[in-house]
């Protein structure tokens, strides 16, 4: 009619880069209707009239691709389609800044786009959310715990807030909770694996591993005879389950070794049956050396991320091959495209602040899931522990076992679907409580 006139589809695209990007640049998740009209005045300034203005608003809250809470908050319907956006308003940015010269602070804007957000684990929010949760409620704790009785589902903050509480009544509702989940989905079930270490080469000089290039001892790999005689040994044990482990050395353990070690296994067959599942614990590789993997029938892909804290990460990996932060945090991202999606994750616990290691490992999983439909399978929680060449006198971040057992629980509760792994670096007391809520 007369006076509303719709929006062209070229300014609807612009408009809803502009919304996403200020959203984004602000940490914020949605913007109220309220709001829509002074955001159109602003970036349509030839409007005026305030029907137009209102028609406008009411054109863009009832775009498809955005949806409102009931309380008139608007959202993206999808984080995915948020991210587009921006990624057109970095576009359009780049193509400024080759055109006309000019700064790209002056693009970019206040927060810009660094290579942190490539990565995905946005470090700046994990601190904020770590700030806006200190010293929590009961009351607080108690709603987040009901949330996740109701299977609601935690986010960031709220997964922030259990690892917050210390009070031992908020604890000890905690562990009851994870127990019950743990009882409800998994019942008395344990699954038990074994790993198998074939190589103890390695080109990386880790700071917190007994492997690392520095330390001097004669190094060496197995041969296939050897392998097969290991096998047999874990078979006649009982063990179905492996953990295939090795270090990282393209010369003296290439993925043809790994291969050739995987062929062997699963080849070795005892009096009472064979390897029925291998799970593969290997360097950060290749698509297509994750192709070869694949082919071979392999379990789980295991690769921890030692921390998710990049500054402690730099630290640790000091000119190693296992240096590339976002190479090493985007290894899963090959191995979906490469046709895994049995993958198992873990930091090193001691390395940085464990906290901010939870909320890391939410973040990973939550992009996994976002881009291939499928997070981990498992995630491991090793505690930092003295090995040659290695002392614990140089991290503060170390966890005493209030805290480790907080951790664990608190990851039943936030992914009830996802196995814990535990290995035998802890005590059998330690293990045997944790098994209750783990």
């Amino acid at each position: 009619s007369k006076g509303k006139t719709l929006i062209r589809k070229e300014d609807k695209l612009h408009f809803c880069i502009h919304i996403a990007y200020k959203l984004f640049n602000n940490d914020l998740l949605y913007l109220h209707y309220s709001e829509f009209p002074k955001e159109i005045k602003e970036y349509f300034k030839d409007l005026s009239k305030m029907d137009e203005i209102d028609y406008f608003s009411h054109d863009i809250q009832s775009c498809s691709f955005m949806n409102s809470d009931g309380m008139g908050n608007f959202k993206f319907i999808h984080k995915s389609f948020m991210e587009y956006f921006v990624a057109c308003y970095v576009a359009d940015g780049l193509r400024k800044i080759v055109r006309e010269k000019v700064d790209i602070g002056e693009v970019l804007s206040v927060r810009g786009i660094s290579s942190e957000i490539a990565m995905f684990i946005n470090h700046e929010y994990i601190y904020k959310i770590l700030e806006e949760t200190k010293n929590p409620s009961n009351e607080q704790i108690k709603e987040v715990l009901n949330r996740a009785k109701n299977r609601e589902g935690l986010d960031y903050k709220d997964i922030a807030i259990l690892l917050q509480a210390e009070d031992e009544k908020d604890l000890k509702e905690i562990y009851s909770l994870a127990g019950e989940i743990k009882k409800d989905i998994y019942g008395k079930r344990v699954v038990v694996f074994a790993p198998l270490y074939v190589s103890d080469y390695c080109v990386n000089n880790c700071v917190y591993c007994g492997y690392k290039r520095d330390n001097k001892f004669n190094r060496r790999r197995l041969t296939m005879d050897e392998v097969a005689q290991e096998v047999k040994i874990l078979e006649q044990m009982g063990h179905k389950r492996l953990a295939l482990e090795l270090g990282e050395d393209p010369v003296n353990a290439p993925i043809d070794y790994v291969l050739e070690c995987l062929d062997t296994i699963y080849k070795t067959q005892n009096n009472n049956g064979e390897i029925r599942r291998v799970n593969v614990n290997i360097a950060a590789t290749t698509v297509e050396n994750y192709k070869l993997l694949k082919e071979k029938g392999i379990g789980t892909y295991i690769l921890f991320q030692e921390t998710y804290h990049k500054p402690t990460y730099d630290k640790m990996h000091p000119k190693s091959l296992k240096g590339d932060y976002n190479y090493h945090l985007t290894a899963f991202d090959r191995a979906m495209e490469a046709g895994i999606d049995d993958v198992g994750a873990g930091v090193l616990f001691g390395l940085a602040d464990p906290r901010f290691e939870v909320l890391g490992l939410m973040m990973h999983n939550a992009h996994l899931e976002e881009k291939f439909g499928v997070g981990f399978h498992t995630i491991s929680v090793p505690r930092l522990q003295p090995a040659n060449g290695v002392s614990l006198e140089n991290y503060p971040h170390l966890l005493d076992d209030k805290m480790f057992k907080k951790i664990v629980a608190i990851l039943r509760i936030a992914v009830p679907f996802t196995g814990l792994i535990l290995s035998t670096r802890e005590t059998p007391e330690m293990r045997k409580e944790l098994l209750k809520y783990g």
